[in-house]
């Protein structure tokens, strides 16, 4: 079980509790170690110690990487918690949008793989009804010019470009104030 005890032995300077620290943590298997980190960054507000929550958010990232095609309704299940911790006024903002796009970047490899491994020519991935929900969600904090929201905007443009571009650019500028655009001169 991933407890703030367990993390804070995880970066301790003794030697010792450090390396105990990390046989527990590697004894959990890698979904219980998603879980409870999950569990302790939705949990935390960030302000008690920035130190842990940007461990537990590191460590997330590095198991949702772990995580393959037999654990995609995991990864689905993860989004709306992270979304929630996003969305809340926290400190851990920008690491909860960092292990989001973690997720939707494992979920468009499952998407990619299964297509690939069915000779399908359908991409309707599981990136592909997570996305949008993503960025519906976010949409009113990016017009507001939040800056988590736009490094969440960043990182999944740079981990998803296909499906980014998909959903993203006409979801984004649908309610744009100005819908206007600069006409490219070609010399």
């Amino acid at each position: 079980m991933i407890t703030p005890q367990l993390l804070n032995a995880l970066v301790s300077p003794d030697g010792v509790i450090r390396s105990q620290a990390e046989t527990v943590f590697q004894s959990l298997t890698v979904v219980d170690r998603v879980q409870g980190l999950l569990t302790q960054l939705c949990a935390g507000d960030g302000t008690e110690d920035a130190r842990l929550s940007l461990l537990t958010a590191v460590l997330l990232r590095r198991d949702i990487l772990k995580l393959g095609p037999n654990h995609a309704s995991l990864l689905q299940e993860l989004v709306h918690p992270l979304l929630q911790t996003f969305s809340s006024a926290s400190l851990c903002r920008t690491q909860a949008g960092h292990c989001l796009a973690e997720v939707c970047a494992s979920l468009s490899l499952i998407g990619v793989d299964n297509n690939s491994n069915n000779n399908s020519n359908n991409n309707n991935s599981t990136v592909d009804q997570v996305l949008p929900i993503i960025l519906s969600a976010i949409q009113g904090n990016l017009q507001q010019g939040g800056v988590p929201s736009l490094k969440l905007v960043a990182a999944l443009a740079d981990r998803l470009p296909i499906a980014y571009s998909k959903f993203a650019v006409p979801l984004l500028f649908r309610n744009s104030p100005s819908r206007r655009c600069l006409p490219l001169h070609h010399r």
